[in-house]
C-alpha cells in the first residue's frame, strides 16, 4: 500500500519463500515502485528485469524472481496499492491470462480497501464532531452558569450600596466592597482561563518556546497570587533551584504554575503551607506544586483533567471555580510532549507534578 502524502510503502500482507516481510519504507527504485509510477499493469521476465535494471528504471530488490507481475490498485486514476506475484522457478506460472485476472480482482481490491479507508475517515470525523460537541456544550455551561453567577452577586451588592448607601455603617459598606472585589477577581480569572481554552480549542495560540528561567517564573507567579494566599494565612514557598532553565512557552508555562499554584490555594486551609519544588527527571524537568490541603480520594483524582467529568469543589473559604483551569493546564503541558499527574490523599493535602522535556 502507498501513502502519498508520507511516500511510504508498507505491506500489510507479504507471503514469501525467501524474503522476509518488509517493513514500511520510503519509496525506492524497485519493480512495485515501478507499478507506483507508471500506474500500468506488467509482466516482467528475467530478460525484462535486466533491461530495467540497466536503463535505471529499477534496482534489484530481494531475490530475483523468474517471473514477476504486478498490478496497481487504484482509487479512480490514483494508485494506492500494488499487487504482487512471483515465482522463483518457473517463468511460465503467469502470463497474459494471469494478468486480465489480476486486474479484475485488484480493482475489487481497491474497491474495498477505498470503502474501508472511508469507513475509517468518517468514524474519525465523528469522534471528532462529538469532541467538538463536548466542548461546545461545556463553554456554554461556563458562560450560562458559572459566568453569570458572579454577576448576580455583583448586582445584588451593587443595588444594596447604590439603594442603602446613606443607611449602611461604613464596616458594612467595607464588606461589601470586598465581597465585590472577590467577585470580580473570580469573574477575571475564570474570564481569562475561558478565553485562553477557547483558543486553545480553535488552534488559535501559537507555541513559542524559549529558554527560561524558572526560579523567576515561580517568584513572579506567587507574587500574583499572594494576596489570596495571606488571606488565609499561607506560606508559599519557591523551593526550585535558581540557577534551573527551561525551554518551554512562557505564557503556557505562566498559565500552568499560575492555576495550580491557585488550585492549591482554594483547598489549604488557614496557615497551611504550598512549596513549589523542581529538579531533572528521566530527560525532563519535573515541577511539583505540593499544598497541605484538604487532600482528594481516588474517585475526585480520576474526574480531574476530564472534560466531560469537570466539576467543581467548593474551597475550604467556599471559594468557586470550574474546575476549567486544570483542564488548560493538561492542555499546555501536552503541548510541550510532558505529562502531569495527581497525588494525593484525602485529609493529607495534593502534589500536582508535570514534567517539561528537556530539548
Amino acid at each position: 500500500l502507498y501513502d502519498d502524502n508520507k511516500s511510504i510503502l508498507s505491506f500489510p500482507y507479504m507471503v514469501d519463500e525467501f524474503d522476509p516481510p518488509y517493513d514500511p519504507k520510503p519509496l525506492g527504485k524497485g519493480l512495485t515502485e515501478y507499478i507506483i509510477r507508471t500506474g500500468e499493469p506488467a509482466l516482467i521476465d528475467l530478460q525484462k528485469d535486466l533491461e530495467l535494471r540497466e536503463t535505471g528504471e529499477v534496482e534489484l530488490i530481494g531475490t530475483p524472481a523468474q517471473i514477476w507481475l504486478g498490478v496497481p490498485l487504484k482509487e479512480k486514476d490514483k494508485v494506492i496499492g500494488v499487487i504482487v506475484l512471483q515465482d522463483y522457478q518457473n517463468p511460465n506460472s503467469y502470463g497474459s491470462d494471469e494478468l486480465q485476472l489480476l486486474v479484475f480482482i485488484s480493482e475489487q481490491i481497491a474497491l474495498a480497501i477505498t470503502r474501508k479507508k472511508y469507513s475509517e475517515e468518517i468514524q474519525s470525523y465523528i469522534k471528532e464532531l462529538n469532541e467538538a460537541n463536548q466542548t461546545k456544550d461545556k463553554f456554554f455551561s461556563i458562560i450560562a452558569h458559572d459566568l453569570k453567577n458572579p454577576f448576580v452577586t455583583l448586582l445584588g451588592f451593587s443595588e444594596i450600596l447604590l439603594s442603602e448607601f446613606k443607611e449602611l455603617q461604613s464596616d458594612e459598606v467595607l464588606y461589601f466592597i470586598n465581597e465585590m472585589k472577590n467577585t470580580a477577581d473570580l469573574s477575571y480569572n475564570l474570564l481569562q482561563n475561558l478565553l485562553q481554552w477557547s483558543r486553545s480549542q480553535t488552534g488559535r495560540i501559537e507555541f513559542s518556546p524559549s529558554v527560561l528561567n524558572l526560579f523567576n517564573l515561580v517568584k513572579q507567579n506567587i507574587l500574583l497570587v499572594n494576596q489570596s494566599a495571606d488571606k488565609k494565612g499561607i506560606l508559599l514557598v519557591n523551593n526550585v533551584p535558581p540557577d534551573l532553565k527551561i525551554n518551554a512557552d512562557k505564557d503556557m508555562i505562566n498559565t500552568i504554575i499560575r492555576n495550580l499554584i491557585t488550585n492549591a490555594i482554594k483547598f489549604t486551609k488557614q496557615d497551611g503551607i504550598i512549596s513549589v519544588e523542581s529538579g531533572l527527571k528521566n530527560e525532563s524537568v519535573e515541577i511539583s506544586i505540593k499544598d497541605t490541603g484538604v487532600g482528594m480520594n481516588e474517585e475526585t483524582i480520576g474526574k480531574l483533567f476530564r472534560l466531560e467529568s469537570t466539576h467543581s469543589s467548593m474551597g475550604t473559604n467556599n471559594e468557586a471555580g470550574t474546575g476549567l483551569g486544570l483542564i488548560l493546564c493538561k492542555e499546555f503541558v501536552e503541548k510541550h510532549g510532558g505529562k502531569i499527574v495527581v497525588d494525593s490523599e484525602l485529609g493529607k493535602g495534593s502534589t500536582f507534578s508535570f514534567c517539561i522535556p528537556i530539548k
